[in-house]
């Protein structure tokens, strides 16, 4: 006895429904692990690039080119954040702490900006990303009625 889906052909390709269903399967995975190899390696550059950042503040600092520290993190497991300074009232003046506070406020408005332009998920399930050229609309020509 055949399965029901093994007589069943599709209208756009053709073939038998139940081999479209697999192609479209293995499509998805073959997509899916390529972005879970692209998001690796991304991942991999962002920690590479922390680092060299590391590197270059600790040799400003060594240099005494460089005072003040203020670091905000994220535990990328547990997402709970984190944050420190180090700013040494002997060496840096109470007065510069408006100017670190300044700083930190346009540094709060640069990432609320760069944030609304985070993809969003609309109501429909779609998601709208601002980077992305919207897709092009194709209007079929219908039948006139007259």
């Amino acid at each position: 006895m055949t399965e029901p889906t093994a007589q069943v052909i599709s209208i756009t390709t053709r073939k038998p429904w139940h081999e479209e269903q697999a192609e479209k399967r293995k499509a998805r995975r073959a997509t899916s692990r390529k972005k879970r190899k692209d998001l690796d390696q991304a991942k991999r550059d962002h920690k590479f690039n922390q680092l060299v950042m590391l590197d270059e503040i600790r040799a400003l600092i060594l240099e005494d080119k460089f005072e003040g520290l203020l670091i905000v993190g994220r535990d990328p497991k547990t997402k709970n954040f984190f944050n420190d300074f180090v700013l040494d009232v002997t060496t840096v003046p109470l007065n510069d702490y408006y100017a670190y506070s300044g700083v930190l406020q346009t540094l709060a408005a640069e990432l609320q900006q760069c944030a609304t332009m985070a993809p969003a998920l609309m109501s429909d399930g779609t998601t709208l990303d601002p980077y992305l050229e919207p897709p092009e609309v194709i209007y079929l020509e219908g039948e006139d009625d007259d």
